[in-house]
Order: structure tokens, then sequence, then C-alpha cells
């Protein structure tokens, strides 16, 4: 007759043996849902050098908006690029240093790659200085 140490002993071994298996499957299933997560989870936004302009980008709802946090007279443009055509949109706020930020509610399809910047310009000039890096993120 064996001592119940030992009896319990075995018995601890067969229950460790078990629930490794079920731990293995837990991390699996958990990083497997990180890395899934929606596309729409991204956001982000840039300041150019100064931060005399800003630009967000709210990946729930596609949601540019761009601020003017300097009375210099130049326009707070977001340069926006969305890696289909090769063509860069540009989104001005017009409303100045002291009006509101402007607002863009763009439509683009989900998990569509994008990259955008905050720079300055001179309204209707075509000319973007004092431009950030480039931000890239997902809608």
């Amino acid at each position: 007759m064996e001592p119940r140490t030992s009896s319990f002993r075995r018995y601890n071994k067969m229950r460790t043996r078990r629930s490794l298996p079920l731990a293995g499957a837990l991390v699996v299933l958990v990083v497997g849902t990180a890395l899934n997560a929606p596309a729409a989870a991204a956001s982000g936004g840039v300041c150019n050098p100064g931060c005399s302009a800003n630009v967000e980008f709210k990946s729930d709802g596609e949601i540019l908006t761009v601020h003017d946090y300097s009375p210099d007279g130049l326009s707070a443009v977001a340069e926006f690029d969305t890696h289909r055509d090769g063509s860069i949109s540009y989104f001005f706020n017009s409303n100045s240093y002291e009006g509101p930020p402007a607002v863009f509610n763009l439509d683009l399809p989900e998990g569509t790659l994008v990259r955008y910047r905050a720079c300055l310009s001179h309204a209707g000039s075509g000319v973007y200085t004092n431009c950030s890096d480039w931000y890239n993120d997902v809608a």
C-alpha cells in the first residue's frame, strides 16, 4: 500500500499535464484576438514642427480634423494619401487660428491603409511648407 502523499503527487502531476494544453490554447486565443483586432480601432494624429498645424484621424467613422494653432496668416492643411491611385488629397482649415478646427467626414473602405501629415500653406498657392513626417494609419 502506497502512502497518501505519493497518490496526491501523482494526482497533481496528472492535473498539471492536463492544464498545460488548456493554458497554451488560451495564449493562442488571446494573441490571435489581439492580432486580428478590427482596423477601426486605429486612430492617431500629428503636428508639424512647432505644432502650428495639427492633423488628427479617427478611424471609427473616418473623421479627419485639421487644427490651426498659430495666428501666422498661413492655413493649416492635411496632406492625405490612401495609397490607391498615387494622388494626394488636401484638406484645408480655412477657419483660421481664431475659428474652429476643420472637420472632414471621409468615406473609406474598412481596412484602407492611409497616411497623412500636417503642413502650412498660403491658401490657393499649392505650396506646402513646414510639414510633419508622414503618419501611417488604417481606416
